[in-house]
């Protein structure tokens, strides 16, 4: 099969012929201590962890200061609990009040920050919260492109 390439044989999708289930997207669910912060404390704490350049087209999320004011739920606190995390990371902060709603997140922070968990823990929540898959169907679920030096 010399020349042949992987994929040459697929066709596009006719999308109006497909009907798409709708799913919910943002699980953000901080507590309202969380999500009603004064705005000058929420800019302090951000300068204060160099939390920077956080911009998007509406309203940025206040961060997440402790994995309680999250309101993730108990089985993945449990996870988190035994994994040793006592506080929420800088990325983590900002990046799960993002990501949990539902919103295109890029983090770009040191090695070994949390960046991985910033992105998988709302991932897993969305994961969770959608209709399983029935037999014909297949994933993925979640993608999470980390690129590494």
């Amino acid at each position: 099969m010399k020349g042949k390439q992987p994929g040459g044989n697929l066709r596009a999708v006719n999308w109006s012929r497909v009907t798409l289930a709708p799913f919910q997207k943002n699980f953000y669910n901080a507590t309202p201590r969380s999500q009603q912060v004064d705005p000058r404390e929420v800019e302090r704490l951000r300068n204060e962890h160099e939390i920077t350049l956080v911009r998007g087209a509406g309203r940025i999320p206040n961060p997440i200061m402790d994995f309680a004011d999250g309101n993730f739920p108990d089985v993945i606190m449990k996870e988190v609990v035994r994994a040793g995390y006592v506080k929420p990371t800088p990325i983590q902060m900002q990046g799960f009040a993002i990501a949990l709603r539902g919103e295109d997140m890029v983090g770009i922070a040191q090695t070994g920050s949390g960046k991985t968990l910033a992105f998988i823990l709302p991932g897993i929540i969305h994961a969770m919260n959608q209709q399983p898959l029935d037999r014909r169907e297949t994933g993925p679920l979640l993608l999470v492109l980390a690129p590494t030096r």
